[in-house]
């Protein structure tokens, strides 16, 4: 009999707030008249898109536009951007700078909206000067910048006479239905632009960074529903991941952890990936292949102690523990590929996987990290340096863990761990 759901299972297996994404409309209910000129760039030329080169009053962007909502109140797998708020040491750097400084200046925004309408339209030096009104309720989206929106937003009620001080935006329209029909473009654009400058959570550019076929193979593979005994509903993987880096009640891993461990079960690297992903049989195999493995690999964990916390506690809970350690789930991909390369070199390999070898991951002591199978094996070690002893895990022992595991499963291990 499967046991109560409780608040962190309800959530996991609900969709509803994935699905509760809105458009971003004119705050005030306003359309907004903007000059801009027309401009030609590569998403203008092979896309729907077309793009315009604009400059707006500080006073029209607060007004008009707003942040996209943050991961605790929209679903990461519908987001565009990176969580934004005052508290963030980017935007309090900001608020400091314009504070101290009169001379200040500011680098342009990106902003993505589903329609706008070319009002004039005046040939000037080989380009064209076009004045733009944006619907009230035309939907837009900030790409890049959501900071310095956030910053303008606070520095105006401490400074309201900054209102007509005026900022780049490279406005795209997609001219689609709603901005949803254009995330691919928006998510790409967000990679591209933050690509090499100062980066976002890698696991943020790894989850919108469509172009590479090895995001798209985590994006496939993350939809992959998980049974879990005692859980009446299968759990999709990508509710377990954290998409924007920052774990909350539920989540195991972020992306790039996620990403690391699968690198390690197919014994390569992204860029690696990457090549032989884009060959389509090697895609599909290798998607078949993980989407066998964490489906049965993640219910052999004790999913339902961690999940059993409150909310509130989730996170010290999760520090606990050892199978939410990244090295632990970089460990598991090393085991799945001992587990591949023993079947070929099996004598009589009938081409099957001995996935009941992995059985036996229900038997290993997964929610601490002070059990003498880790600290016999020197995967973790007591610090009695302070007032209380800390138990850590060894820096770069996933070969470690791995080979503990290997053991309790029976399972040869790799040549390379």
């Amino acid at each position: 009999m499967n046991a109560p759901q409780n608040e962190i299972v309800h959530a996991l297996t609900n969709d509803s707030f994935t699905l509760s994404m809105k458009p971003i409309l004119s705050p005030i209910n306003e359309e907004l008249f903007i000059s801009a000129f027309e401009a030609t760039e590569g998403l203008s030329r092979y896309t729907t898109c077309d793009v315009y080169e604009a400059c707006v009053t500080w006073r029209d962007l607060a007004d008009h536009f707003e942040c996209e909502a943050n991961s605790n109140e929209l679903d990461e797998a519908v987001k565009h951007q990176r969580d934004v708020s005052v508290t963030d040491s980017r935007v309090k750097g900001m608020l400091k700078y314009l504070n101290d400084r009169t001379d200040t200046l500011f680098p342009s925004l990106i902003i993505f909206v589903n329609e706008v309408e070319v009002v004039e339209s005046l040939p000037f030096n080989g380009m064209s000067l076009v004045k733009l009104r944006l619907p009230s309720e035309a939907s837009r989206l900030v790409c890049d910048g959501q900071g310095r929106l956030t910053t303008i937003k606070n520095i105006l009620g401490l400074k309201p006479e900054l209102a007509s001080s005026t900022i780049g935006v490279k406005f795209i329209c997609t001219n689609t239905e709603s901005l949803i029909d254009a995330s691919k473009v928006i998510r790409q654009a967000f990679a591209d632009v933050n690509g090499n400058t100062r980066k976002p959570d890698a696991s943020l550019s790894i989850g919108f960074d469509s172009a590479k076929p090895f995001s798209r193979l985590l994006t496939e593979l993350l939809e992959t529903p998980i049974q879990i005994s005692g859980v009446d509903s299968p759990i999709v993987l990508r509710k377990m991941i954290a998409l924007n880096g920052k774990i909350k009640a539920g989540q195991l891993y972020t992306l790039k952890q996620f990403s690391a461990s699968i690198c390690a079960l197919l014994g390569a690297t992204e860029a690696q990936l990457n090549k032989e992903c884009a060959d389509t049989e090697t895609y599909e195999t290798s998607l078949v292949i993980l989407r066998k493995f964490y489906s049965i690999v993640l219910p052999k964990f004790p999913l339902l102690t961690l999940w059993s916390a409150a909310p509130s506690e989730y996170i010290k809970q999760h520090k606990k523990m050892m199978f939410t350690r990244d090295l632990f789930l970089r460990a598991i991909g090393h085991l799945g590929r001992s587990l591949f390369e023993e079947q070929l070199t099996l004598d009589d390999a009938d081409g099957s996987v001995n996935w009941a070898a992995l059985d036996a991951l229900s038997e290993i002591p997964l929610c601490t990290l002070d059990d003498p199978i880790w600290l016999k094996s020197q995967v973790c070690w007591k610090d009695d340096s302070g007032k209380q002893s800390v138990v850590k895990i060894y820096k770069g022992s996933d070969k470690k863990i791995a080979r503990v595991l290997c053991q309790k499963t029976r399972v040869f291990p790799a040549l390379d761990i």
